[in-house]
């Protein structure tokens, strides 16, 4: 008598954990669409700092985020945030890797903007 009373609350519990609505967290970015969202933000400085945080869990070299982020201030003619990223492309210099650059085909031109 006791087995199929617990059979009947266990399914009335499976049923009604998938009957009630989840509460879903977005789904993952992809690698692509991080690096696509990366490259064209150009509306704030929030909505770029969150296309940074979706481009580094899909694991996005930090080179790739340094020019996305030198894009940005660029297209928003932001010339003391460029100015203020030196450090950051000095150190960067010597690190440069041609396969982790989303924007430069030689790293002649990665060594034009350091200067």
């Amino acid at each position: 008598m006791r087995l199929p009373l617990f059979l009947f609350l266990l399914v009335a519990m499976v049923h009604t954990a998938i009957a009630q609505p989840d509460q879903k967290q977005p789904a993952p970015v992809s690698r692509e669409t991080a690096l696509d969202n990366l490259l064209s933000e150009r509306d704030s400085d929030k909505a770029l700092e969150a296309a940074i945080i979706d481009a580094r869990k899909t694991g996005i070299s930090q080179q790739a985020i340094l020019e996305a982020r030198f894009l940005y201030h660029v297209d928003r003619r932001e010339d003391k945030a460029i100015a203020a990223m030196l450090p950051e492309f000095l150190k960067q210099r010597d690190l440069f890797k041609l396969e982790d650059s989303e924007i430069f085909g030689i790293k002649e031109d990665w060594l034009a903007v350091v200067e």
